[in-house]
């Protein structure tokens, strides 16, 4: 779990790639984040993943928000690509709390982006 007292999990099942590159680009056109759902504009910085995985070629494309609150909350190798914020709201939101050391690594935008999601987690959940 590293510094964290709060951590993503991987996941079940085997998650292998057969091929797997991500690599930050500029939006030539525009996309939509895999994780939240926002629109990428022509001309935002984003991550792109290309792999193989059980045959199939996949690509992804992945906000820089979503990518940096991944990263600090990933404990451990692998990734579900499309499940983040599913993934927080069971491994990560119930357990949040903003002096918590992930917490912390987190860019202001990032941290308010968490804190409006988490929000909305906690309404749903009355």
């Amino acid at each position: 779990m590293g510094d964290c007292d709060v951590c993503l999990s991987m996941g079940d099942g085997d998650c292998s790639a057969t091929f797997y590159n991500t690599k930050l680009v500029k939006a030539r056109k525009p996309h939509r984040c895999e994780e939240c759902d926002l629109p990428i504009l022509v001309g935002q910085l984003y991550h792109y993943t290309s792999g193989m995985w059980d045959g199939d070629f996949s690509t992804f494309h992945e906000c820089c928000l979503c990518y940096q609150i991944r990263e600090v909350f990933s404990c451990g190798e692998g990734w579900m690509h499309g499940g983040l914020w599913e993934s927080m709201q069971e491994y990560v939101f119930p357990n949040l709390k903003t002096s918590s050391p992930c917490f912390a690594k987190l860019t202001p935008i990032a941290k308010q982006f968490v804190l409006d999601q988490w929000n909305k987690w906690k309404g749903l959940r009355k």
